[in-house]
Protein backbone atom coordinates (compact mmCIF):
# COMPACT_ATOMS: atom_id res chain seq x y z
CA UNK A 1 0.00 0.00 0.00
CA UNK A 2 1.26 3.46 -0.91
CA UNK A 3 -0.33 6.77 0.06
CA UNK A 4 0.56 10.09 -1.48
CA UNK A 5 0.23 12.80 1.16
CA UNK A 6 -1.07 15.55 -1.05
CA UNK A 7 -3.82 17.99 -0.27
CA UNK A 8 -3.98 19.60 -3.71
CA UNK A 9 -5.70 16.84 -5.62
CA UNK A 10 -7.85 17.41 -8.70
CA UNK A 11 -11.49 16.43 -8.17
CA UNK A 12 -12.50 17.17 -11.73
CA UNK A 13 -14.76 14.93 -13.78
CA UNK A 14 -13.99 14.83 -17.45
CA UNK A 15 -17.62 15.55 -18.16
CA UNK A 16 -17.89 19.08 -16.81
CA UNK A 17 -17.36 20.53 -20.25
CA UNK A 18 -19.12 23.82 -19.52
CA UNK A 19 -16.13 25.31 -17.69
CA UNK A 20 -14.51 28.19 -19.50
CA UNK A 21 -10.89 28.54 -20.55
CA UNK A 22 -10.34 30.37 -17.25
CA UNK A 23 -9.89 26.97 -15.66
CA UNK A 24 -6.63 26.52 -17.54
CA UNK A 25 -5.24 30.05 -17.54
CA UNK A 26 -2.62 29.01 -14.98
CA UNK A 27 -1.41 26.12 -17.15
CA UNK A 28 1.16 26.58 -19.92
CA UNK A 29 -0.28 26.12 -23.39
CA UNK A 30 2.69 24.12 -24.57
CA UNK A 31 2.49 20.44 -25.31
CA UNK A 32 4.74 17.48 -25.78
CA UNK A 33 6.19 17.52 -29.27
CA UNK A 34 6.19 14.04 -30.72
CA UNK A 35 8.54 13.81 -33.70
CA UNK A 36 7.25 11.27 -36.17
CA UNK A 37 10.61 10.30 -37.60
CA UNK A 38 10.04 6.57 -37.31
CA UNK A 39 6.96 4.70 -38.57
CA UNK A 40 4.71 3.08 -35.98
CA UNK A 41 5.47 -0.60 -35.46
CA UNK A 42 2.78 -2.76 -33.88
CA UNK A 43 3.97 -5.17 -31.21
CA UNK A 44 1.94 -7.86 -29.51
CA UNK A 45 1.42 -6.85 -25.87
CA UNK A 46 3.97 -8.44 -23.57
CA UNK A 47 2.82 -11.27 -21.32
CA UNK A 48 4.20 -10.42 -17.89
CA UNK A 49 2.17 -12.80 -15.67
CA UNK A 50 0.13 -9.96 -14.18
CA UNK A 51 -3.20 -11.66 -14.84
CA UNK A 52 -3.85 -10.17 -18.28
CA UNK A 53 -3.95 -12.58 -21.19
CA UNK A 54 -2.49 -11.26 -24.45
CA UNK A 55 -2.95 -11.94 -28.15
CA UNK A 56 -1.83 -10.50 -31.49
CA UNK A 57 -4.54 -8.24 -32.90
CA UNK A 58 -3.71 -9.58 -36.37
CA UNK A 59 -5.17 -12.94 -35.32
CA UNK A 60 -8.55 -11.36 -34.50
CA UNK A 61 -11.57 -11.21 -36.80
CA UNK A 62 -11.45 -7.42 -36.97
CA UNK A 63 -10.41 -4.64 -39.32
CA UNK A 64 -6.75 -4.48 -38.27
CA UNK A 65 -6.02 -1.57 -40.59
CA UNK A 66 -8.33 0.71 -38.61
CA UNK A 67 -6.47 0.12 -35.35
CA UNK A 68 -3.08 0.46 -37.03
CA UNK A 69 -4.19 3.74 -38.60
CA UNK A 70 -5.30 5.01 -35.19
CA UNK A 71 -2.03 4.00 -33.57
CA UNK A 72 -0.02 5.70 -36.32
CA UNK A 73 -1.91 8.96 -35.76
CA UNK A 74 -1.40 8.74 -32.00
CA UNK A 75 2.27 7.95 -32.57
CA UNK A 76 2.66 11.11 -34.63
CA UNK A 77 0.67 13.27 -32.21
CA UNK A 78 -2.04 14.16 -34.70
CA UNK A 79 -4.41 16.89 -33.45
CA UNK A 80 -2.24 17.22 -30.31
CA UNK A 81 -4.56 14.78 -28.56
CA UNK A 82 -1.92 14.22 -25.93
CA UNK A 83 -2.57 10.51 -25.46
CA UNK A 84 -0.30 8.73 -22.97
CA UNK A 85 -1.64 5.21 -23.46
CA UNK A 86 -4.33 3.17 -25.15
CA UNK A 87 -5.06 -0.45 -24.25
CA UNK A 88 -7.62 -2.64 -25.99
CA UNK A 89 -8.82 -6.04 -24.80
CA UNK A 90 -11.09 -8.19 -26.97
CA UNK A 91 -12.58 -11.54 -26.03
CA UNK A 92 -10.53 -11.61 -22.83
CA UNK A 93 -7.16 -10.87 -24.45
CA UNK A 94 -5.12 -7.67 -24.45
CA UNK A 95 -4.54 -7.15 -28.18
CA UNK A 96 -3.26 -3.58 -28.29
CA UNK A 97 -1.02 -1.68 -25.87
CA UNK A 98 0.79 1.55 -26.78
CA UNK A 99 2.41 4.32 -24.72
CA UNK A 100 3.41 7.89 -25.52
CA UNK A 101 5.26 10.65 -23.58
CA UNK A 102 3.34 13.34 -21.71
CA UNK A 103 2.99 15.62 -18.69
CA UNK A 104 2.86 14.11 -15.20
CA UNK A 105 -0.23 15.96 -13.91
CA UNK A 106 -2.27 19.10 -14.60
CA UNK A 107 0.01 21.16 -12.35
CA UNK A 108 3.30 19.24 -12.78
CA UNK A 109 4.60 19.72 -16.32
CA UNK A 110 7.43 17.23 -15.95
CA UNK A 111 7.67 15.13 -19.12
CA UNK A 112 7.15 11.43 -18.43
CA UNK A 113 8.02 8.60 -20.81
CA UNK A 114 4.97 6.51 -19.97
CA UNK A 115 5.11 2.73 -20.06
CA UNK A 116 3.21 -0.20 -18.59
CA UNK A 117 4.84 0.31 -15.20
CA UNK A 118 4.13 4.05 -14.86
CA UNK A 119 1.28 5.08 -12.57
CA UNK A 120 -1.08 7.77 -13.82
CA UNK A 121 -3.31 10.18 -11.93
CA UNK A 122 -6.84 8.84 -12.47
CA UNK A 123 -8.64 12.02 -11.36
CA UNK A 124 -12.38 11.29 -11.27
CA UNK A 125 -12.00 7.78 -12.63
CA UNK A 126 -11.17 7.14 -8.97
CA UNK A 127 -14.89 7.50 -8.25
CA UNK A 128 -15.83 4.30 -10.10
CA UNK A 129 -13.30 2.34 -8.07
CA UNK A 130 -14.63 3.90 -4.87
CA UNK A 131 -18.10 2.73 -5.84
CA UNK A 132 -16.63 -0.74 -6.33
CA UNK A 133 -15.33 -0.71 -2.74
CA UNK A 134 -18.84 0.06 -1.53
CA UNK A 135 -20.15 -2.91 -3.51
CA UNK A 136 -17.56 -5.25 -2.02
CA UNK A 137 -18.39 -3.98 1.48
CA UNK A 138 -22.07 -4.78 0.83
CA UNK A 139 -21.17 -8.22 -0.57
CA UNK A 140 -19.16 -8.97 2.58
CA UNK A 141 -21.93 -7.81 4.90
CA UNK A 142 -20.22 -4.71 6.27
CA UNK A 143 -23.00 -2.56 4.83
CA UNK A 144 -26.60 -3.74 4.81
CA UNK A 145 -27.76 -2.16 1.54
CA UNK A 146 -27.76 0.99 -0.55
CA UNK A 147 -30.88 2.04 1.37
CA UNK A 148 -28.87 2.45 4.58
CA UNK A 149 -29.04 6.07 5.72
CA UNK A 150 -25.97 8.27 5.49
CA UNK A 151 -26.21 9.35 9.11
CA UNK A 152 -25.62 5.75 10.24
CA UNK A 153 -22.03 6.07 9.04
CA UNK A 154 -21.30 9.53 10.46
CA UNK A 155 -22.60 9.38 14.03
CA UNK A 156 -19.18 10.67 15.14
CA UNK A 157 -20.16 14.09 13.79
CA UNK A 158 -22.59 15.31 16.50
CA UNK A 159 -22.49 18.83 15.09
CA UNK A 160 -24.52 17.67 12.08
CA UNK A 161 -28.24 18.20 12.75
CA UNK A 162 -29.69 15.35 10.73
CA UNK A 163 -33.27 16.08 11.79
CA UNK A 164 -33.26 19.77 10.87
CA UNK A 165 -36.11 20.36 8.46
CA UNK A 166 -35.70 22.19 5.16
CA UNK A 167 -38.77 23.33 3.23
CA UNK A 168 -38.43 22.21 -0.38
CA UNK A 169 -41.38 22.59 -2.74
CA UNK A 170 -43.68 23.05 0.27
CA UNK A 171 -42.47 19.78 1.78
CA UNK A 172 -40.38 19.29 4.91
CA UNK A 173 -37.20 17.35 4.20
CA UNK A 174 -34.19 16.50 6.39
CA UNK A 175 -30.69 15.13 5.88
CA UNK A 176 -31.79 12.06 7.81
CA UNK A 177 -33.49 10.95 4.60
CA UNK A 178 -30.23 10.78 2.61
CA UNK A 179 -29.39 7.17 1.75
CA UNK A 180 -26.26 5.50 0.44
CA UNK A 181 -28.10 5.20 -2.88
CA UNK A 182 -28.42 8.99 -3.02
CA UNK A 183 -24.71 9.47 -2.32
CA UNK A 184 -23.67 6.92 -4.95
CA UNK A 185 -25.94 8.43 -7.62
CA UNK A 186 -24.97 12.07 -6.94
CA UNK A 187 -28.49 12.89 -5.78
CA UNK A 188 -28.10 13.61 -2.05
CA UNK A 189 -29.79 16.99 -2.44
CA UNK A 190 -26.99 19.01 -0.85
CA UNK A 191 -26.17 22.48 -2.13
CA UNK A 192 -23.10 22.10 -4.32
CA UNK A 193 -21.61 23.79 -7.35
CA UNK A 194 -18.38 22.67 -8.99
CA UNK A 195 -19.41 23.52 -12.53
CA UNK A 196 -20.04 27.28 -12.61
CA UNK A 197 -16.54 28.35 -11.60
CA UNK A 198 -13.08 27.09 -12.48
CA UNK A 199 -11.66 24.40 -10.23
CA UNK A 200 -8.91 26.92 -9.50
CA UNK A 201 -11.48 29.46 -8.29
CA UNK A 202 -12.14 29.79 -4.56
CA UNK A 203 -15.89 30.02 -5.33
CA UNK A 204 -15.91 26.42 -6.55
CA UNK A 205 -17.20 24.07 -3.87
CA UNK A 206 -14.60 21.42 -4.75
CA UNK A 207 -11.90 24.05 -4.19
CA UNK A 208 -13.48 24.97 -0.84
CA UNK A 209 -13.54 21.30 0.13
CA UNK A 210 -9.86 20.91 -0.74
CA UNK A 211 -9.01 23.90 1.47
CA UNK A 212 -11.18 22.84 4.43
CA UNK A 213 -9.71 21.30 7.59
CA UNK A 214 -12.19 18.39 7.65
CA UNK A 215 -13.40 17.06 4.31
CA UNK A 216 -16.26 14.97 5.69
CA UNK A 217 -17.57 17.76 7.89
CA UNK A 218 -17.43 20.26 5.03
CA UNK A 219 -19.70 18.11 2.85
CA UNK A 220 -22.08 17.06 5.62
CA UNK A 221 -22.66 20.68 6.62
CA UNK A 222 -23.94 21.71 3.17
CA UNK A 223 -27.61 22.79 3.31
CA UNK A 224 -30.28 20.65 1.71
CA UNK A 225 -31.82 22.25 -1.39
CA UNK A 226 -33.60 19.32 -3.07
CA UNK A 227 -35.25 16.15 -1.89
CA UNK A 228 -32.71 13.31 -1.65
CA UNK A 229 -32.84 10.95 -4.60
CA UNK A 230 -34.64 13.30 -6.99
CA UNK A 231 -32.02 15.50 -8.65
CA UNK A 232 -28.59 14.65 -10.09
CA UNK A 233 -25.90 17.19 -9.19
CA UNK A 234 -22.26 16.29 -9.81
CA UNK A 235 -20.58 16.47 -6.40
CA UNK A 236 -17.05 15.21 -5.73
CA UNK A 237 -17.67 15.71 -2.03
CA UNK A 238 -20.14 12.83 -2.07
CA UNK A 239 -17.42 10.57 -3.48
CA UNK A 240 -15.20 11.62 -0.57
CA UNK A 241 -18.01 10.63 1.81
CA UNK A 242 -18.09 7.18 0.20
CA UNK A 243 -14.49 6.66 1.31
CA UNK A 244 -15.49 7.62 4.83
CA UNK A 245 -18.39 5.18 4.68
CA UNK A 246 -15.96 2.35 3.86
CA UNK A 247 -13.83 3.44 6.82
CA UNK A 248 -16.74 3.67 9.27
CA UNK A 249 -18.37 0.42 8.12
CA UNK A 250 -15.30 -1.84 7.95
CA UNK A 251 -12.81 -0.26 10.39
CA UNK A 252 -10.37 -0.16 7.50
CA UNK A 253 -9.48 3.02 5.68
CA UNK A 254 -10.56 3.02 2.04
CA UNK A 255 -6.99 2.45 0.80
CA UNK A 256 -6.51 -0.48 3.21
CA UNK A 257 -9.84 -1.98 2.20
CA UNK A 258 -9.01 -1.57 -1.49
CA UNK A 259 -5.65 -3.23 -1.03
CA UNK A 260 -7.08 -6.24 0.78
CA UNK A 261 -10.24 -6.89 -1.21
CA UNK A 262 -9.62 -5.46 -4.69
CA UNK A 263 -5.98 -4.79 -5.49
CA UNK A 264 -4.40 -7.91 -3.99
CA UNK A 265 -6.83 -10.28 -5.75
CA UNK A 266 -6.12 -8.46 -9.04
CA UNK A 267 -2.34 -8.55 -8.46
CA UNK A 268 -2.17 -4.74 -8.37
CA UNK A 269 0.68 -3.52 -6.18
CA UNK A 270 1.81 -0.32 -7.89
CA UNK A 271 -0.56 2.47 -6.89
CA UNK A 272 -0.89 5.69 -4.89
CA UNK A 273 -3.70 7.39 -2.98
CA UNK A 274 -3.97 11.08 -2.12
CA UNK A 275 -4.95 11.99 1.44
CA UNK A 276 -6.70 14.89 3.16
CA UNK A 277 -5.86 16.92 6.27
CA UNK A 278 -7.16 14.24 8.64
CA UNK A 279 -5.91 11.31 6.56
CA UNK A 280 -9.19 11.15 4.65
CA UNK A 281 -8.49 9.01 1.60
CA UNK A 282 -9.07 11.01 -1.56
CA UNK A 283 -11.72 8.72 -3.01
CA UNK A 284 -13.08 11.43 -5.28
CA UNK A 285 -10.02 11.80 -7.49
CA UNK A 286 -6.78 10.88 -5.73
CA UNK A 287 -5.91 7.39 -6.97
CA UNK A 288 -2.92 6.65 -9.20
CA UNK A 289 -2.82 3.37 -11.16
CA UNK A 290 -0.97 1.94 -14.12
CA UNK A 291 -2.95 1.59 -17.37
CA UNK A 292 -2.75 -2.19 -17.05
CA UNK A 293 -4.31 -1.97 -13.59
CA UNK A 294 -7.09 0.15 -15.08
CA UNK A 295 -7.56 -2.46 -17.78
CA UNK A 296 -7.90 -5.13 -15.11
CA UNK A 297 -10.69 -3.15 -13.44
CA UNK A 298 -12.47 -2.94 -16.77
CA UNK A 299 -12.01 -6.66 -17.45
CA UNK A 300 -13.29 -7.46 -13.95
CA UNK A 301 -16.52 -5.61 -14.69
CA UNK A 302 -16.82 -7.15 -18.15
CA UNK A 303 -16.45 -10.61 -16.58
CA UNK A 304 -19.22 -9.88 -14.06
CA UNK A 305 -16.90 -9.54 -11.07
CA UNK A 306 -14.87 -12.74 -11.57
CA UNK A 307 -11.08 -12.87 -11.80
CA UNK A 308 -8.83 -15.92 -11.99
CA UNK A 309 -11.67 -18.25 -10.93
CA UNK A 310 -12.47 -16.07 -7.92
CA UNK A 311 -15.53 -13.86 -7.47
CA UNK A 312 -14.05 -10.51 -6.39
CA UNK A 313 -17.33 -8.64 -6.52
CA UNK A 314 -20.81 -9.99 -7.07
CA UNK A 315 -22.48 -10.03 -10.47
CA UNK A 316 -25.42 -8.36 -8.73
CA UNK A 317 -23.33 -5.34 -7.74
CA UNK A 318 -21.95 -4.98 -11.27
CA UNK A 319 -25.53 -4.75 -12.51
CA UNK A 320 -26.57 -2.36 -9.74
CA UNK A 321 -23.59 -0.04 -10.12
CA UNK A 322 -23.80 0.26 -13.89
CA UNK A 323 -27.58 0.70 -14.09
CA UNK A 324 -28.58 4.14 -15.36
CA UNK A 325 -30.03 6.17 -12.48
CA UNK A 326 -30.33 9.52 -14.24
CA UNK A 327 -30.69 10.47 -17.89
CA UNK A 328 -28.11 13.05 -18.94
CA UNK A 329 -27.54 15.07 -22.08
CA UNK A 330 -24.07 16.53 -22.68
CA UNK A 331 -23.65 18.61 -25.81
CA UNK A 332 -21.09 17.15 -28.23
CA UNK A 333 -20.73 13.98 -26.16
CA UNK A 334 -22.11 10.45 -26.30
CA UNK A 335 -22.84 10.49 -22.55
CA UNK A 336 -26.50 9.84 -21.78
CA UNK A 337 -26.65 8.66 -18.18
CA UNK A 338 -25.16 8.21 -14.73
CA UNK A 339 -25.23 5.23 -12.38
CA UNK A 340 -23.34 4.59 -9.16
CA UNK A 341 -20.23 6.64 -10.01
CA UNK A 342 -20.20 5.19 -13.54
CA UNK A 343 -21.19 6.96 -16.77
CA UNK A 344 -23.36 5.55 -19.58
CA UNK A 345 -22.91 6.32 -23.30
CA UNK A 346 -24.23 5.08 -26.64
CA UNK A 347 -22.30 5.06 -29.93
CA UNK A 348 -23.84 4.83 -33.40
CA UNK A 349 -21.52 2.67 -35.51
CA UNK A 350 -22.72 2.35 -39.08
CA UNK A 351 -26.33 2.37 -37.95
CA UNK A 352 -25.76 -0.04 -35.07
CA UNK A 353 -26.16 1.31 -31.53
CA UNK A 354 -23.48 0.20 -29.09
CA UNK A 355 -23.90 0.83 -25.36
CA UNK A 356 -21.06 1.26 -22.89
CA UNK A 357 -20.49 2.17 -19.27
CA UNK A 358 -17.34 4.00 -18.38
CA UNK A 359 -15.10 5.42 -15.71
CA UNK A 360 -14.16 8.97 -16.73
CA UNK A 361 -11.49 11.25 -15.30
CA UNK A 362 -10.15 14.72 -16.00
CA UNK A 363 -7.39 14.90 -18.58
CA UNK A 364 -8.47 11.72 -20.38
CA UNK A 365 -8.21 8.90 -17.81
CA UNK A 366 -10.96 6.57 -18.95
CA UNK A 367 -12.06 2.93 -18.90
CA UNK A 368 -14.79 1.88 -21.35
CA UNK A 369 -16.57 -1.47 -21.04
CA UNK A 370 -18.62 -2.72 -24.01
CA UNK A 371 -20.32 -5.86 -22.74
CA UNK A 372 -22.01 -6.78 -26.02
CA UNK A 373 -18.66 -6.64 -27.82
CA UNK A 374 -16.57 -8.34 -25.13
CA UNK A 375 -14.40 -5.22 -25.32
CA UNK A 376 -12.48 -3.11 -22.80
CA UNK A 377 -10.66 0.09 -23.78
CA UNK A 378 -8.46 2.16 -21.44
CA UNK A 379 -7.06 5.59 -22.19
CA UNK A 380 -4.69 7.76 -20.20
CA UNK A 381 -3.76 11.24 -21.37
CA UNK A 382 -2.38 14.60 -20.34
CA UNK A 383 -5.09 16.67 -22.00
CA UNK A 384 -5.21 19.28 -19.27
CA UNK A 385 -5.68 22.36 -21.44
CA UNK A 386 -9.08 21.40 -22.80
CA UNK A 387 -8.36 22.81 -26.26
CA UNK A 388 -9.90 19.88 -28.09
CA UNK A 389 -12.50 18.86 -25.55
CA UNK A 390 -11.90 16.07 -23.07
CA UNK A 391 -14.32 13.17 -23.15
CA UNK A 392 -14.94 14.06 -26.78
CA UNK A 393 -11.42 13.29 -28.01
CA UNK A 394 -11.54 9.83 -26.49
CA UNK A 395 -14.94 9.37 -28.10
CA UNK A 396 -13.45 10.30 -31.48
CA UNK A 397 -10.92 7.48 -31.26
CA UNK A 398 -13.70 5.08 -30.28
CA UNK A 399 -16.21 6.32 -32.85
CA UNK A 400 -13.87 6.62 -35.83
CA UNK A 401 -11.38 3.81 -35.29
CA UNK A 402 -11.84 1.27 -32.49
CA UNK A 403 -15.54 0.51 -32.80
CA UNK A 404 -15.64 0.42 -36.63
CA UNK A 405 -12.75 -2.06 -36.51
CA UNK A 406 -14.79 -4.43 -34.37
CA UNK A 407 -18.50 -3.86 -35.08
CA UNK A 408 -19.63 -5.84 -38.12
Amino acid sequence: MRCLSLIVIVFISSCNSDNTAEEFDTYPRDHVEIICDQPYQYQTPEYIQDGLNVADLRTQAIDVSKLIEMAEKMHCGEFNHQINSVLISLNGNLIHEAYFPGFKTASDRTIIDYDKYTTHALASSTKSITSTLIGIAIDLGYIESTETKLQNFYSDYPQINWEKEFTINNESVSKAEISLHDVLSMSAGLKWDEGTHSYLNSLNDAYKLKESDDWYKFVLERPLISKPGELYVYNSGLSILLGGIVDHATNLSADEFAEEYLFKPLNIDNYWWGKGPNNEIQTGGGLWLTPRAMQKIGQLFLDEGAWDERQIISKHWIEVATKKRFDLNYEHSKINGYGYQWWMSTFDVNGKYVDTFASLGFGGQQIYIFKDLDLVVTFTAHEYPREHGNVRTREVWLQDYILPAIVK
